[in-house]
């Protein structure tokens, strides 16, 4: 969405809604019955043809492809949010990890600077 706010999604929510449009693309190109023919229309040569007729008067073929090709971008929309995410979480660890490198460096000189104190 450009020019509007920030998406607030969490990591967990990116994967989760990536398996529920892979689940949804699963459930259209396996288990739905647009794909092939049913067995019905084998035993009757004449409703097979009419069923095949249909089928391409309605354009089946290229509505799933239509469809495919829509899940593949939501697909590639869902992968981009995730490395965004991913690349947001390693930057802020990161930052972390040299705050705490400073403080420890600190404490260090502060240790040092103790014992030049004791000893001199």
């Amino acid at each position: 969405m450009k020019g509007s706010q920030p998406l607030k999604l969490t990591r967990a929510a990116v994967i989760q809604k990536m398996g529920e449009l892979f689940s949804l693309r699963n459930e259209f190109n396996l288990n739905s019955d647009l794909l092939d023919t049913p067995g019905i229309y084998c035993e009757h040569e004449n409703l097979e043809d009419l069923y095949h007729k249909m089928y391409n008067y309605l354009s089946i073929s290229r509505r799933t492809d239509v469809m495919n090709e829509k899940f593949s971008q939501c697909c590639e929309l869902l992968e981009f949010i995730s490395g965004h995410l991913n690349d947001n979480y390693h930057s802020r660890l990161e930052r972390t990890q040299w705050m705490i490198i400073a403080l420890l460096t600190i404490q260090v000189v502060i240790g040092i600077h103790y014992v030049i104190l004791i000893h001199f």
